[in-house]
């Protein structure tokens, strides 16, 4: 691409790289959204294209290029794993030290605290988490720590919140029984996202057009380094936000951008090489894996002279031009991202959210069936309840963000399902084809299901 740009195809062959790193993020998004795989999500994948194309176009073969980050992923993969070998439990310990934590904290309140609803989210975000981890480990009988332990702060939890509820629903969580593996197969979690109604292919849908179109305009306006402007749309867009955290997010960006320059400006000046270099860029990735999950904005200032050094920035000269270049490119994806963000498909939280609650129903009939004919496959059908269950619960949060008065309107209907569908998986947890389920409770819960559809 660059060497094609030098020889007079600028716009054609920029336009290229545009549209190279615009499939990428949508495609990292998309998978990123529909595993439910978190942050960092799929900017890294974008950053790597982008960076690339800048190195290669200063002169690295893109073999060298290849060859040399492999060997950083490969030497990445060793040491982020070596704590294995002392402690190969290590993380699933810590996320069961972690929800009983957050339980103990939550019990310790008084009834009426105005802390008490934060602190029931966090405890049962943390016990989520260390149940998904301890199923990654292949570690959840519940006789034997950790599960045991978990188990017990789970009862725990229950206890308390039938004693500090703030509202009915607090009063119908069941007691410690072991919570349902949560992770269902990626198939299924790929699968039920292949529609233009899922959070994935509406994230995906939003990146696409946003990086077309913020490339595009770089180059329609000679700025010269359009990849900043992609990269700029990804990392705003590529984890799905609301409208509210993608704003946010955008104020972010462009406040760590400013102070980031700043920042390049001052290295750059000291024209590092070699080592030095390398110990700087060492310092500056340290520094965005410190900050990058707490706050955002922060992290942005060390990613900003991270990405300018690692694709060359100008190959030293005056910073001035580079910095004001990156700075117009960063405000027009932001303009750009938040413009598709508020603008594109202005509704689809709606039909996110009405899909969400259709697939809990769904995966209901599914659970009810499987009871009455294939008791075999209930626990993988249960795996596929609760994750429908979190993923009704994240589209009604997004819905509430982007319009409240809508998701108002919803959230009866909304509260009716969640409750059938964690009365039925708390009240399955250990049915089978050893524990066949009664036939009259079989026929009472086919009825609560017709009722809401």
């Amino acid at each position: 691409i660059h060497r094609h740009t030098a020889a007079g195809g600028a716009h054609a062959w920029l336009l290229v790289l545009v549209v190279l790193m615009a499939g990428v993020a949508v495609i990292s998004t998309f998978v990123n959204s529909a595993l439910r795989l978190g942050p960092p999500g799929g900017f890294f994948f974008v950053l790597a294209v982008g960076i690339g194309a800048t190195v290669t176009g200063a002169g690295v073969s893109p073999g060298a290029v290849a060859l040399w980050a492999s060997a950083g992923a490969v030497s990445a993969m060793v040491v982020g794993m070596s704590g294995a070998l002392r402690y190969p439990h290590a993380p699933e310990e810590n996320a069961v030290a972690a929800a009983v934590d957050a339980v103990n904290a939550y019990d310790g309140l008084e009834r009426g605290s105005d802390d008490l609803v934060p602190a029931r989210y966090t405890a049962g975000m943390k016990i989520q988490t260390a149940w998904t981890l301890l199923d990654d480990a292949r570690r959840t009988d519940p006789g034997q720590d950790p599960a045991r332990t978990l188990t017990e702060s789970q009862s725990r939890f229950a206890a308390a919140l039938h004693r500090n509820g703030v509202d009915d629903a607090d009063a119908l969580f069941d007691t410690g029984r072991p919570a349902p593996t949560p992770r269902p197969s990626l198939r299924f979690r790929l699968a039920r996202s292949l529609s233009p109604d899922s959070h994935a292919a509406v994230a995906a849908n939003r990146i696409g057009i946003a990086a077309v179109l913020a490339g595009s305009l770089t180059v329609a306006l000679s700025i010269g380094r359009p990849d900043w402007a992609v990269l700029t749309v990804a990392v705003l867009l590529h984890q799905g936000p609301d409208r509210v955290r993608g704003t946010y997010r955008g104020i972010h960006r462009i406040g760590g951008t400013v102070l980031g320059l700043v920042l390049f400006a001052g290295i750059y000046a000291l024209e590092p090489r070699g080592i030095t270099l390398v110990l700087i860029l060492m310092a500056l990735q340290f520094s965005i894996e410190l900050f990058v999950a707490r706050n955002y904005g922060l992290a942005v200032v060390f990613i900003t002279p991270l990405a300018l050094l690692m694709g060359g920035g100008g190959q030293y000269g005056d910073p001035l031009p580079v910095a004001f270049d990156r700075f117009i490119e960063s405000v027009l994806g932001v303009v750009i991202g938040l413009g598709v963000l508020w603008l594109v498909d202005r509704h689809a939280h709606r039909r996110v959210l009405l899909r969400n609650d259709r697939r809990v129903i769904e995966s209901l009939d599914r659970l009810l069936s499987a009871l009455r004919k294939d008791p075999g496959r209930v626990p993988e059908v249960r795996k596929e309840l609760e994750f429908e269950l979190m993923g009704s619960t994240l589209a009604e949060i997004d819905a509430a963000h982007n319009e409240p008065a809508w998701a108002r309107t919803q959230w009866a209907h909304h509260e009716r399902v969640h409750r059938l569908g964690h009365r039925v998986l708390a009240a399955t947890w250990n049915l089978g084809p050893d524990r066949p389920a009664d036939s009259d409770q079989l026929a009472r819960w086919s009825e609560s299901v017709d009722a809401v559809r």
